[in-house]
């Protein structure tokens, strides 16, 4: 709407604005005061308005010999203009030679409109181009991540059936519990792969679902806890994010009931989501799946969020640190 606006209002203020600086900064003897300088002024504005619209169209039309093509009109609009407005021009402008400055001006005139044109015109293709590229490379991410998402984790796949037979054997009360929570998490996943970000509070659900198939995995191995304020549930962050931290938790880290593992989820008070756990690295080389941190971040410079994620290690802990944005930010974004 603001564009059409601009579009409306440019040629009108440039047509009346431009014969006044005309007059000033040439010093002529005349101005626009009285009955006689206001028809100057009428006709004046007419004229370079329609040479603006001529030259709109002109600009739109594609044809061979452009430059050339484009000069040779606008001196006929100069010439056809000139003649017709003539003779109704006040006496003082009757004389032949003044016919011919007319002719002149117009055509000053009308390459001073086409450079401006010409100048928005480059500006609006370059900010195109420029939402087209951002275009690209947005769904060039979303297409990556929604590749990643797809993939199911064998070993995590193979881990939680195993826990599940293992639960079905013993006929555990937890084994409902656990299929449950299992689809639930499947559920939650496969809703949200589609979305570059999602709630805090949906991904607080995906998450607590996640840790509940880890505990019945790994039970008393693991120590969490959670001090999140429901104000800030309906911030976004990276989809599975959660999920994430939690996993690069337990899969770089030893876990055993004498060397449990403490994890800590939190909000600051700058508004940024803060993981924590003690850090007690394994010693073997674990694999890559592909599928980490550094994904989020790549979420985070999709979103054009300068330090999303920060990361911060110590001898004894392991942070990592999320950038909550709001609801107005990923509106814009999108």
């Amino acid at each position: 709407m603001k564009k059409l606006k601009l579009e409306h209002i440019l040629p009108i203020g440039v047509a009346v604005l431009l014969p006044p600086i005309n007059v000033l900064s040439h010093q002529q003897d005349w101005t626009f005061s009285g009955e006689e300088g206001l028809d100057r002024w009428f006709i004046s504005t007419v004229i370079l308005w329609a040479d603006w619209y001529f030259l709109f169209w002109i600009l739109k039309v594609r044809f061979p010999y452009k430059i050339m093509l484009t000069i040779i009109s606008m001196a006929v609009f100069a010439i056809i203009v000139a003649s017709l407005v003539h003779p109704f021009l006040p006496n003082t402008f009757g004389e032949v030679w003044f016919r011919n400055d007319l002719v002149f001006k117009i055509l000053a005139a009308s390459l001073l409109l086409f450079l401006i044109q010409y100048a928005l015109s480059s500006t609006q293709k370059v900010g195109k181009l420029a939402l087209e590229k951002e275009q690209a490379i947005t769904e060039s991410y979303k297409s990556r991540l929604m590749a990643l998402r797809t993939r199911v984790d064998p070993h995590f796949l193979y881990n939680t059936l195993n826990t599940l037979r293992v639960l079905v054997r013993k006929k555990d009360p937890n084994a409902e519990n656990f299929v449950m929570n299992l689809s639930q998490f499947y559920r939650l996943t496969l809703r949200s792969r589609t979305s570059v970000t999602t709630t805090l509070q949906e991904e607080l659900v995906t998450m607590d679902a996640y840790l509940f198939l880890m505990n019945q995995r790994m039970p008393g191995n693991m120590y969490f806890n959670k001090n999140i304020d429901d104000n800030w549930f309906n911030y976004h962050l990276p989809t599975m994010s959660l999920q994430i931290l939690i996993e690069n938790c337990l899969k770089h880290n030893r876990i055993s009931s004498s060397e449990p593992l403490d994890i800590n989820l939190f909000v600051s008070k700058k508004g940024k989501l803060v993981c924590t756990n003690t850090l007690q690295p394994k010693i073997s080389v674990i694999e890559k799946s592909g599928y980490g941190l550094q994904n989020i971040e790549k979420v985070y410079e999709l979103l054009r969020v300068k330090e999303g994620m920060t990361i911060d290690k110590t001898e004894t802990q392991f942070k990592v640190t999320l950038q909550l944005l709001e609801d107005e930010y990923i509106n814009r974004r999108r």
